[in-house]
């Protein structure tokens, strides 16, 4: 019977597809080629649930340099009266840091960046245009 058949194979393949990969070894965290973009859609979020969101997401984050960090505001946010560059700017800073010894700015993770989408359609649209802008 061709059922049996499909669910045999099922079977022998099923425990494949739970097998992840080898985790990347400690010598091999400064490797700019394994990046993970972590997209967030942004519809109407306080810039206090953003930062929060984020601070969560670092503080269990192993690697943080190999994450880049899309923001994709639907163009609602709730400062959009306000100047959206300034508020996004001050989102940004929160997670940037300055060497004391030379003065030189980083962030804590690989990137940051912040994209309008104006299209609507909800989150899944959202996601679709913050994968098309990431490197990850």
């Amino acid at each position: 019977c061709a059922k049996q058949g499909i669910k045999q194979r099922l079977k022998k393949l099923y425990p494949q597809l739970l097998t992840l990969p080898p985790s990347p070894s400690s010598a091999d965290t400064t490797n700019n080629n394994l990046t993970i973009s972590l997209i967030l859609p942004l519809y109407k979020e306080s810039v206090e649930h953003v930062k929060s969101t984020l601070q969560h997401a670092y503080q269990h984050c192993t690697y943080p340099k190999r994450v880049e960090v899309i923001l994709v505001d639907a163009n609602h946010s709730p400062h959009k009266d306000n100047n959206t560059d300034s508020v996004y700017h001050s989102l940004v800073q929160d997670f940037t840091a300055t060497s004391s010894t030379n003065n030189q700015t980083t962030c804590v993770w690989k990137d940051i960046k912040v994209c309008i989408y104006t299209k609507g359609g909800g989150r899944g649209p959202s996601l679709n245009y913050g994968a098309t802008q990431s490197g990850g």
